[in-house]
Parts: structure tokens; C-alpha cells; sequence
């Protein structure tokens, strides 16, 4: 994602989406404090109300194809090369994708507690079978 976020900074685009990512149902404080523990520890323990969610992200990388045999020193010296030339004109090398894993915290919505769905205040009195004539609905035509 780092990719894209880069690539719209460069055009100008917004950025907005890449930088904050959705919360969930939780605090946007909590959840960056969260976020922070779980990339120096992934397995960190979540609060109530919070879940860890595994994200995949790609890299983008500039380096030497493993399969074409060039000795290491060789490619070290083509790889910087590629570093020094990108910074001015372009990268020569052909860019290898990286499959990232890591953790990020999510705010879980509360649900209902049954003691409230079950209120006679929030069940309807309205029976709907398998005609309309159960649901007692009187069209208002002016």
C-alpha cells in the first residue's frame, strides 16, 4: 500500500484513505496505540471491543530476477547502480512484488443484548405471511 500512497503524493491525488484506515466500531486513538504494539508484537493482547486483523499488503522492489545465476557481488553492484539512477532518471531493473503480512487493530460494534431485543417496545405487532392483507397498510391516495 506504501506503493500507491507514494504514487498518488507524487500525482497529487488525496491521500486520505491510504493514511487512516477504517477503525471499525472503535476509537481512532485506541486503534493508532493498538496498531503501534502489534508491529513490534504481533501476538500483543486486544481490549475488549478490539480484534486483530491480518492485512496483506504488497512491496515493490527493484532487484536482480533470481533465476537469471549472477554471482551475489555482481547483482549487489547492479542493484546499486538501479538505486542511484531511479533517484534521477528511472529504474532499469524490472519491479518484483513482495507479499507482506501484518496485524492491525479493529474496533468490533456492539451488538444488541438480548434483553433489548427481546422489549415488547422494539417488536413489532405486525405479522407479515405470505399475502399483504396481514399487514393491516391503508394506501393514503390524494
Amino acid at each position: 500500500m506504501e506503493h500507491f500512497r507514494q504514487f498518488a503524493r507524487l500525482h497529487t491525488f488525496n491521500t486520505y484513505h491510504y493514511d487512516n484506515l477504517d477503525p471499525g466500531g472503535g476509537d481512532k486513538n485506541v486503534i493508532a496505540q493498538l496498531n503501534e504494539e502489534l508491529k513490534s508484537d504481533p501476538e500483543a493482547p486486544m481490549p475488549e471491543g478490539y480484534r486483530r486483523v491480518q492485512e496483506k499488503d504488497i512491496e515493490v522492489i527493484y532487484t536482480v530476477p533470481p533465476g537469471l545465476n549472477i554471482p551475489k557481488k555482481i547483482q549487489d553492484c547492479i542493484e546499486i547502480l538501479d538505486d542511484i539512477l531511479s533517484t534521477k532518471l528511472f529504474h532499469f531493473l524490472e519491479p518484483q512484488i513482495r507479499w507482506i503480512t501484518y496485524y492491525r487493530a479493529k474496533g468490533i460494534m456492539r451488538r444488541r443484548s438480548e434483553s433489548l431485543i427481546a422489549s415488547p417496545k422494539i417488536q413489532s405487532n405486525i405479522r407479515i405471511g405470505e399475502n399483504a392483507s396481514n399487514l393491516r397498510v391503508k394506501p393514503e391516495i390524494p
